[in-house]
């Protein structure tokens, strides 16, 4: 079950978890979000050890991101309850404030508090990741898990994450993702982390 509480304050605040000037989900901010996730599992800080990063937009409002890393973590952390996988805290309700350390992505992943806004911002959302050879996969929408975390023997994902999100159009009016703005992104990115491999795809269904 969803924080109500959360969910309002992510709704009401988008300036506090991306850099954004706008008070409202926009468009503007759907990007930064997006955006930002890439840029996560490309950073060698956030130990994803990443060296290809595929984007693609399925029609103008769905986008995919994999990467070939590490895959995300599933284990709970020792501190928590040894029924809740640490992906599933991450989405329903996760906020960690601070900066971040190495043990903080060992357990929790490049994902971080970014797989909640995709939880609640999200008409679909769909991760499915590849751990120590072990796919799983989990789905949500609109802030619930739809489809517990479970694991998979027929993932097409043979290493890394791939990320599905579907922006809820309840919360952003005209939900569009800009083909040139992320082709833009991917080639700063390109330069600032040059060992890894950028491919960008525009396949409208």
């Amino acid at each position: 079950m969803f924080n109500k509480s959360l969910r309002e304050l992510i709704y009401a605040t988008p300036q506090m978890y991306v850099n954004t000037s706008s008070s409202k989900w926009n468009n503007e901010a759907l990007q930064v979000l997006v955006m930002t996730v890439m840029r996560q599992a490309v950073d060698p800080a956030a130990l994803n050890e990443c060296s290809l990063l595929k984007v693609s937009l399925e029609s103008e409002d769905e986008i995919v991101i994999e990467d070939n890393g590490v895959g995300l973590p599933v284990a709970p952390p020792w501190y928590w309850s040894p029924d809740t996988p640490a992906l599933t805290h991450l989405l329903e309700w996760f906020m960690k404030t601070g900066g971040r350390t190495k043990a903080y992505y060992e357990e929790f992943g490049f994902i971080d508090y970014f797989a909640t806004l995709l939880n609640f911002l999200s008409e679909l959302l769909r991760i499915d990741t590849v751990r120590q050879g072990q796919a799983y996969t989990v789905s949500c929408s609109n802030g619930d898990i739809i489809t517990p975390l479970h694991k998979v023997d027929d993932c097409a994902l043979k290493q890394g994450t791939r990320i599905y999100f579907k922006p809820d159009p309840a919360i952003f009016p005209s939900p569009a993702f800009s083909e040139e703005l992320l082709e833009m992104k991917m080639n700063t990115l390109a330069s600032e982390f040059p060992q890894v491999k950028f491919e960008f795809y525009y396949c409208p269904k």
